[in-house]
């Protein structure tokens, strides 16, 4: 499997999350009690896949030195942005809108190279940040044609005064 396979597979299993996370899980779960059970379900298949890699023989390269503790870094941000992504759902957001927030991800890996590396954008890069710009606005507007299809077509709940 090369590199564009895995990431368009991972998208793919992000936007299944996403969608159960909203339909089904917001209403009766904590953001904390998610990513606790998230996280219990990943250590041991984790080890699993340690283990599997052991026994085939896959040498496993863990960092050490500056590299653990960027590693460190890197799962504290991991953590903190599992827990607002996960938030965003509880706290009552839709699934299309959250996960259209994911592709600001390049943007920022764009503006962040340019900062640090001193790398600058390619014109690729410039126009696929405005396409990115151009299709957050545009399934924002088709959120808030879908919001106003369902509120038109909602019954009116008759009221009692007695």
């Amino acid at each position: 499997m090369n590199p564009i396979q895995s990431a368009f597979i991972a998208c793919a299993l992000w936007a299944i999350q996403s969608y159960l996370i909203e339909k089904y899980l917001r209403a009766s779960s904590s953001t904390v009690a998610l990513l606790l059970v998230s996280y219990l379900v990943i250590l041991p298949l984790a080890l699993i896949a340690f283990g599997a890699m052991k026994y085939k023989g896959v040498a496993v390269a863990f960092p050490i030195g500056t590299l653990l503790i960027i590693a460190i870094m890197c799962s504290i941000m991991f953590f903190i942005a599992d827990y607002l992504y996960v938030n965003s759902f509880i706290m009552g957001g839709n699934a299309v809108s959250i996960s259209t927030m994911t592709t600001l991800i390049p943007v920022g890996v764009v503006i962040i190279k340019y900062l640090v590396d001193r790398h600058p954008p390619t014109w690729y890069h410039v126009l696929a940040i405005v396409l990115a710009g151009l299709a957050i606005y545009l399934i924002a507007l088709g959120d808030k044609a879908d919001a106003a299809k369902k509120k038109t077509a909602a019954p009116a709940v008759a009221t009692s005064t007695s």
